[in-house]
């Protein structure tokens, strides 16, 4: 149990660091006339950079990004070679793995027919072996199931005698089926009988379920499974059915749209076109950006699922060895630190990457500013193109909407806010993290002064920072959080002594938080202050 910090202010001093609660610093920007301050999001001067890229001449690509609904930017580019007459935002593409966000939003709206935490027994029948127990939806959809990556579709024997040959490899005999993958070059689809079997091979049990993670195509195999059993229809009708006919995706299936067009291979381009079949729930997905963005928008506008429920879907599932990544269901979390914002912290940056012969796909959501991001790419030079288009435009997305944040933040909550009987507190903004509280007194008595005392931290290295709390209630009356710490603090051990989530609601005063300020809005301001456990309400000057 965690010790109150009055009982031990000797600790405190140490603990409390000039360390953010988790969570956004400051309310998500909008793009609103009256209030959009930073200029264009991206200009043309971005792109020539590009220039220089060996891909672009034979890549075609398109990028949209949103920012709380509303269009932040989109560009687009073709390879003369494969020229349409439609807008390439609007052309489909092969998004291969981020066809996982799909399924995981079906298994999530599915929560009547599907528990999360249920064994993958309880819906695909024929499994065998004590080991499938252990492997819940929960661990497939997060990569932490134990399974293999990809079966015998991934088998080296596919790619014929020569890279036997190279890798020394005894020769081959007729032990794997013949489907799948070669259903790729237009040979038949696996039975689902063949399917089980190859879940009940001994080479392809899962091993130890709940290590890792490790990427595992074949979880997404079972859940798309489990999806079909529990609606009793095909897991493409299920897709269509929670998914793409609601959100209007005219131009999302797994089939091409012959209205829309796709940017299809030429003539000697190793490009992946054919049905996925059974991997369908994998990666068998077409669509464009516009229609991946607005999936996007659906999840963080809490389209399908609760705020509670999208907040939750939206947690890392398990870490991975860098300190810049984790893993989610399915997302690929980064946490980039060196991204230009006015306070230097990790972004969380939820991530789905797609990525087979002749096609990649960035599906890219940053909760903190409720921005999000479609990317795809065509072309023989696509893997190359995907990961310097990526980082290329968080590197500038992530700052403009920071600064915005921050813009539009000063004029909504800063200032003075004061009553008749000596009491003001004043809000401001600096380079720190959130806001900040540069001056306050309840009656005449100092309270900045009085609250470092109890805190255990000298006034000289102490702030008080404020920042969003309960984001369920931010209506016309708004809950931030108030937050006490140093403002510099000594290197401790892994941050041991960044633990700000530790010390969230501290101090209670007749069950009032001593750390919870409420702002009342009003015509897009603050306009009074009402600090519940000193049972005052400050009027803004």
């Amino acid at each position: 149990m965690r010790s109150l910090p009055y009982l031990l202010p000797t600790l405190i001093s140490s603990t409390l660091a000039y360390c953010p609660i988790p969570g956004p610093l400051l309310p998500p920007p909008v793009l609103a006339p009256a209030l959009n301050l930073s200029g264009p999001a991206i200009d043309n001067s971005t792109f020539t950079s590009w220039h220089s890229k060996p891909w672009v001449d034979n890549t075609s690509f398109a990028i949209t990004a949103s920012l709380s609904g509303a269009e932040l930017f989109h560009f687009e580019h073709i390879d003369p070679d494969y020229a349409r007459n439609v807008s390439v935002c609007n052309t489909q593409f092969r998004i291969g793995s981020v066809t996982k966000i799909f399924t995981i939003l079906a298994v999530l709206l599915s929560k009547d027919q599907i528990g999360w935490r249920d064994p993958i027994t309880k819906y695909v029948d024929g499994l065998k072996g004590d080991v499938w127990d252990e492997v819940t939806i929960e661990s497939l959809a997060g990569q932490t199931s134990g399974l293999g990556k990809n079966g015998y579709v991934g088998d080296l024997v596919y790619q014929g005698a020569s890279v036997a040959a190279l890798l020394n490899l005894p020769k081959a005999g007729n032990t794997i089926p013949n489907c799948d993958y070669a259903a790729l070059d237009g040979v038949r689809v696996c039975t689902q009988n063949e399917v089980i079997e190859l879940f009940n091979s001994p080479q392809w049990l899962p091993e130890s379920p709940g290590t890792g993670p490790a990427y595992s195509n074949l979880a997404y195999n079972l859940l798309g499974i489990a999806l079909a059993k529990a609606h009793g229809k095909s897991y493409e009708q299920v897709i269509t059915d929670l998914i793409t006919q609601p959100l209007g995706l005219d131009n999302t299936g797994f089939e091409r749209n012959a209205k829309g067009g796709a940017i299809l291979p030429n003539p000697g381009d190793n490009w992946w076109t054919a049905d996925f079949a059974n991997f369908n729930p994998t990666g068998g997905l077409w669509s464009s950006a516009n229609d991946l963005l607005k999936v996007e928008q659906a999840i963080l506008s809490n389209r399908f699922l609760s705020p509670s429920e999208t907040r939750f879907w939206l947690k890392p599932a398990s870490l991975t060895a860098s300190l810049h990544q984790a893993v989610g269901a399915p997302w690929e979390i980064f946490r980039p630190d060196t991204l230009d914002t006015t306070y230097k912290r990790p972004i969380d940056l939820y991530t789905k990457e797609g990525d087979i012969p002749g096609y990649a796909s960035y599906a890219i959501l940053i909760p903190e500013y409720n921005v999000t991001i479609a990317i795809m790419v065509a072309g023989n030079q696509y893997s190359a193109a995907i990961h310097d288009l990526f980082p290329m435009i968080v590197e500038h997305l992530v700052p403009y909407t920071d600064n915005l944040a921050r813009k539009q933040a000063e004029r909504k909550y800063v200032g003075t806010y004061a009553n008749s009987n000596d009491s003001i507190i004043t809000v401001a903004q600096d380079s720190g993290p959130g806001l900040t509280i540069t001056a306050w007194r309840n009656d005449g008595v100092d309270l900045r002064k009085s609250l470092s005392t109890l805190v255990g931290i000298p006034l000289n290295n102490f702030s008080i920072r404020l920042y969003p709390a309960d984001p369920d209630s931010f209506a016309k009356t708004e809950k931030w959080r108030l937050s006490f710490e140093k403002i510099k603090n000594e290197n401790s051990f892994a941050d041991q002594d960044c633990q700000g989530w530790v010390h969230a609601d501290n101090y209670r005063y007749i069950q009032e938080r001593l750390d919870e300020l409420l702002f009342t809005i009003d015509d897009g301001k603050a306009v009074e202050v009402n600090l519940p456990a000193w049972r005052t309400t400050l009027v803004r000057r």
